[in-house]
This record gives structure tokens, C-alpha cells and sequence, in this order.
């Protein structure tokens, strides 16, 4: 940790909290697991056939995508303010309507430049390229925020912190391809049996993986961050960060699904 007292943007020092201060990590990890029991669960309602997502499945889990993205606007531990919290929140919105909505791909398909590869026009493509021009406009809106203070003190540690903050309510998008993912875990047989989908195998692995890392993660980043004591449950929101960082695993399978599957 620094040996001097982190400073707000107009330059008044801030009280931050020492690991002594804070919920004790268990109640981090307790936090992650609810959460992603929940949208396991609520996307394990009754699904449609064939690859369609389930449309019930994917409006409760958009609804826990949002839910994610308040509690982490207003908890988020980060060094944020008001402005670039509701930015976090703006984009996060673009990202949720690139993930449930064909407008990107009705678009593609209008101007006929997937005409040879319909893959294209498949909502988890459009999301990734939704998701990244989303990025690209808010690293450009946070640096020009940052360069129009008076007083630009810690200029890369406060866009990173902008930046870091929308790139995870943005990333948390990624889940509403839960359904779609769990809907194609198997493969269904000529004789009615239904076999493993390597790719989703793959998938569920890797996931499980960055999930136990991102856990692990938890406990230095919750450590070592620099809180505000005016902060609202700071410790909430650095538990729904890797959750929402978990989003970008599972929205990139739905691709990889899609192309492969």
C-alpha cells in the first residue's frame, strides 16, 4: 500500500480503510457464490428447442445482469465518481441490448456483408463486436473526463480505475449467453441418447478455472485496495467484480459455440 492517504479529485484527502476494517474474505467468497448460483439456476429454466436461447431464461438472467451492474455502480470500491459510475452503468445497457437483441445482425444482414457466412449475423458475433466498440468509446470518454480536470494528480491511475469499473459492468453482459450455453451441453443421437458437447466441456472447464483464479484474486485485490470511508459496502462490490469479470468466459463460449459448435 502507499504510505500516504490516496487524494479525491479536487485534491482533499480521503480516510481510507485498512484490511482490519473490512469484512473478512469468506463473506467475499460467500457473495460470489450465491451469485453465481443464481444464474446458474435461472438459466436452467425450462428451455427451448434446438439452439435457440430460451427467451424466459435469457429476460431473468438480463434482469440478474442488471441487478449485477446497480450493485456494482453504487458499491464498487474503486476510486469512481458519480459521473464516471453512471457512465459504467450507461454502457453497460448499450451491451445488454447488443446481447439481447438482433439489431447488430439485422444491420449486417441489411447491408448484405454476411451474405456467404450467416455466422456473423448470430447474436453472440454482434455482441462481441457491440461489446468492443462499447470499450472504445468509453476508454475515449473517460480520457477526455480525465483531461478536462483542473487538476489531472493521478491521471492513469483514475482512468484505469474508469475504465476498470465499465469494463466489468460492460464484461457482465457476457452472461446472458448462459442459457444458450447450457442449452447446447449435450448433442442429442440418432437412438435418443444424448452425448457431452466437447466444446461446452471445454468451456464449463475453463470457466471453473477462471473462476477459482479470479476468487483467489479476490483476496489481493481485497487487501490491498485503497476504500473510502464514505463508500457503501465497499465489500460487496469487490465481490461481484470477479463475477462480473466471468461474464467476458462465458459470452466468448457462446461464440466459439457458434462457430464451432
Amino acid at each position: 500500500m502507499a504510505s500516504t492517504e490516496p487524494e479525491q479529485a479536487a485534491g482533499s484527502p480521503i480516510t481510507v480503510t485498512g484490511p482490519a476494517d473490512r469484512k473478512p474474505y469468506i463473506w467475499l467468497i460467500a457473495a460470489q457464490a450465491v451469485a453465481y448460483a443464481i444464474l446458474v439456476l435461472i438459466s436452467l429454466i425450462p428451455m427451448g428447442s434446438g439452439a435457440q436461447m430460451n427467451s424466459v431464461a435469457v429476460t431473468f438472467v438480463s434482469t440478474a445482469v442488471v441487478a449485477l451492474v446497480v450493485i456494482e455502480a453504487f458499491t464498487s470500491p474503486l476510486r469512481v465518481n458519480a459521473s464516471g459510475r453512471a457512465i459504467a452503468a450507461i454502457a453497460a445497457l448499450f451491451a445488454l441490448v447488443f446481447a439481447t437483441s438482433p439489431i447488430i445482425g439485422d444491420v449486417i444482414a441489411l447491408h448484405g456483408a454476411a451474405q456467404h457466412n450467416h455466422i456473423f449475423t448470430e447474436r453472440p458475433c454482434t455482441w462481441v463486436a457491440g461489446v468492443a466498440s462499447v470499450l472504445v468509446a468509453v476508454i475515449v470518454i473517460d480520457f477526455i473526463r480525465q483531461m478536462m480536470r483542473e487538476q489531472r494528480t493521478e491521471l492513469i491511475e483514475h482512468i484505469g480505475a474508469d475504465v476498470a469499473l465499465s469494463a466489468s459492468c460492460v464484461l457482465s453482459t457476457g452472461w446472458c449467453f448462459l442459457p444458450y450455453v447450457l442449452q447446447n451441453f449435450g448433442i442429442a443421437q440418432d437412438d435418443g441418447s444424448t452425448a457431452l458437447h466437447i466444446s461446452v466441456l471445454l468451456l464449463a472447464i475453463i470457466c471453473v478455472g477462471v473462476i477459482i483464479a479470479l476468487a483467489a484474486a479476490t483476496y489481493i485485490w481485497h487487501h490491498d485496495v485503497h476504500i473510502a470511508k464514505h463508500f457503501h459496502l465497499p465489500w460487496l462490490g469487490m465481490a461481484m467484480l470477479p463475477v462480473m469479470l466471468t461474464g467476458a468466459v462465458v459470452g466468448l463460449g457462446a461464440v466459439v459455440i457458434t462457430i464451432w459448435g
